[in-house]
């Protein structure tokens, strides 16, 4: 970060770092200027309110899952993860999903081998949907991300053959977990002809 920079009464610093007398700045530029540093005070208390909110709801939900627990005579264990509470009536819901942010690193490439090794060894036998699903699976899109949901439905496949499993092995193996994000959705039932549930727009996962 740079070291703040000591401003003289009378002046304002512009984008290129230079000093500028406020007599020599046009009228409308100091009004935007105003105008922004006003909004973004007010977004930064918002984001602190809401951190405050998520962190305020989650514990509240959580205190809730623990008192039902106990009720039946049951200890929670392990990392707290998703789930959905509701009103009485069933027209309104909160629920907490939590999504593992997951990267591979080279030993996928080691996985890719092995698997296509094996269809290359079944081509005969092999079924046209597993080709298919073992192409898709290693395959990046445009930002060269893989899709780990396709890669995951490999590790549910249940194929017993030795090199498959090696590949599966160096699959498991690749994976690492850099993160998780948590997703609160608030949800109300719709008064209209559909009786539907709608969700307020809500983004606290980055927070």
């Amino acid at each position: 970060m740079n070291n703040p920079i000591n401003v003289p009464e009378g002046y304002m610093i512009n984008a290129a770092g230079n000093l500028i007398a406020k007599d020599n700045i046009k009228a409308l530029d100091l009004i935007e200027d105003e105008l922004v540093k006003d909004i973004i005070d007010e977004a930064l208390q918002l984001h602190e309110q809401m951190h405050r909110l998520k962190s305020k709801w989650q514990e509240k939900m959580e205190s809730f899952v623990d008192l039902a627990a106990n009720e039946y005579g049951a200890k929670r264990q392990g990392k707290k993860g998703n789930l959905t509470l509701k009103t009485f009536d069933g027209n309104h819901s909160i629920a907490i999903k939590v999504k593992q942010n997951m990267s591979f690193d080279s030993k996928l490439d080691i996985a890719k081998f092995l698997v296509h090794e094996c269809i290359h060894e079944w081509s005969e036998d092999a079924r046209p949907e597993l080709k298919t699903l073992v192409e898709s699976a290693f395959q990046a899109d445009k930002r060269g991300n893989i899709n780990r949901e396709k890669l995951l439905d490999l590790l549910r496949l249940d194929i017993n053959d030795a090199k498959w499993l090696k590949g599966m092995e160096a699959l498991r193996d690749s994976i690492f977990h850099e993160s998780s994000s948590t997703y609160f959705t608030v949800s109300r039932r719709q008064s209209d002809k559909e009786n539907r549930m709608i969700q307020l727009p809500m983004n606290l996962s980055s927070l």
